[in-house]
């Protein structure tokens, strides 16, 4: 079971998404859902894209009552979460039996 899914991993890893040849999987889902909300026609208010592991809300973001949205805004974790951060290296050690040092 665990080759099995080890070996899903790098499939995952190695695998690309039409029509996104040289873009893996992994991170085709961006441009492929700018695609799928360009080609939505009833699709026009804010998009939040979140890996939802790690998502937490205490209200709604789209409320009224809050900040207009123009445009892309990109955000990432803050600069002390590095590879060498338990947040990270416990759960790439345990998903793909890496270490980092």
């Amino acid at each position: 079971a665990k080759d099995e899914k080890k070996n899903s991993h790098e499939k995952e890893r190695l695998t690309c998404a039409h029509p996104y040849p040289d873009i893996k999987v992994r991170w085709s889902r961006f441009p492929l859902i700018r695609d799928w909300l360009a080609e939505c026609k009833q699709c026009t208010g804010p998009v939040l894209i979140s890996d939802y592991r790690d998502a937490f809300f205490q209200r709604n973001p789209f409320a009224m009552g809050e900040p207009a949205i123009s445009g892309l805004q990109v955000f990432q974790e803050h600069r002390s979460i590095t590879t060498d951060h338990w947040l990270v290296k416990w759960p790439v050690n345990d998903c793909k039996g890496v270490t980092f040092q």
